[in-house]
């Protein structure tokens, strides 16, 4: 997400859409600053490894979607396994949000990649 005025601070919606951009792996992150509320009621703010950060995201949001565990362990980001598998990355997207779920062969190509990433190999030829 780019905004035209660099010296405009982001709104809250903004930045929860960035957030989400990040985590779902449509965009990666340059820098990842991991903010906390402390109990004097100030906001304090560090800047932690953009790797590390999306590794910690993905773990927590593969536990949601099996689709987003598949990539992750096939080490690809949204765009890429899209392209992949031949889809749409809308699909991909929608799946790992759990808005809709892969069905038909999709879904059984999914349940198989789970099971044997190595697959990809063999079905993609790359």
């Amino acid at each position: 997400m780019k905004r035209t005025d660099k010296a405009a601070k982001p709104t809250l919606a903004e930045l929860a859409r960035e957030v989400e951009e990040v985590v779902t792996g449509a965009t990666a992150a340059a820098r990842v600053a991991e903010i906390s509320l402390g109990n004097n009621g100030l906001v304090s703010r560090r800047l932690v490894d953009p790797e590390s950060a999306r590794s910690e995201a993905a773990r927590n949001f593969a536990i949601r979607s099996p689709v987003a565990r598949v990539r992750h362990a096939l080490n690809l980001s949204q765009e890429a396994f899209s392209r992949r598998l031949r889809i749409p990355l809308s699909t991909v997207q929608k799946w790992e949000r759990n808005a809709t779920k892969p069905t038909g062969a999709a879904a059984t190509l999914i349940e198989v990649l789970e099971k044997r990433p190595e697959v990809i190999e063999v079905i993609t030829g790359k």
